[in-house]
């Protein structure tokens, strides 16, 4: 089953890179869009705003291996007949989106940021993404220590324009 969902409460760049999940998940004839096109999208943004990624090299994770190994699993994902221009979000997906909502409420936060996701999706015991997180040795509690220590104890409180992740975190 799949379905939509309201990204109201995510930051912009988060809103971002789930969007850039969807055109993957279109460009590669993927019925749904799923966290390995997410996981995907966030070892794509590269820069200072990607708190996600910072947390990843912090912990050593080899990000350019992750990536290889992400994008042989999505083209062994079934095709579907036509590329199509609306990419529904696949069930798992959803479950983690929700659990990034809890994270993002663990932590304080009013909005969830990439950093949510990524613990989240490193938490889910199905599919390929969580399972390759913790095999790189980004659990949940290492990514939520990783990123706690660099946030300094501050607080998300808006959704920012095209800010990043890192200058919507206030004290």
């Amino acid at each position: 089953m799949t379905t939509k969902f309201d990204l109201s409460k995510f930051t912009t760049p988060a809103k971002k890179v789930l969007e850039r999940a969807q055109s993957l998940a279109s460009t590669l004839r993927h019925d749904n869009v799923d966290a390995e096109h997410t996981l995907t999208a966030i070892l794509e943004r590269e820069g200072d705003d990607n708190l996600a990624l910072q947390a990843l090299q912090e912990l050593d994770v080899d990000t350019k291996r992750l990536g290889r190994k992400l994008i042989d699993e999505l083209e062994l994902m079934p095709k579907g007949y036509q590329r199509r221009s609306q990419v529904l979000v696949g069930r798992a997906l959803l479950d983690t989106l929700e659990d990034a909502g809890k994270e993002s409420k663990d932590f304080g936060d009013d909005y969830v940021t990439l950093g949510h996701v990524l613990i989240a999706m490193s938490t889910a015991r199905k599919g390929y993404a969580g399972k390759l997180l913790r095999e790189s040795g980004a659990t949940a509690e290492k990514l939520r220590e990783a990123l706690k220590t660099m946030r300094k104890g501050k607080k998300v409180t808006t959704s920012g324009g095209a800010g990043s992740d890192l200058s919507l975190i206030h004290i």
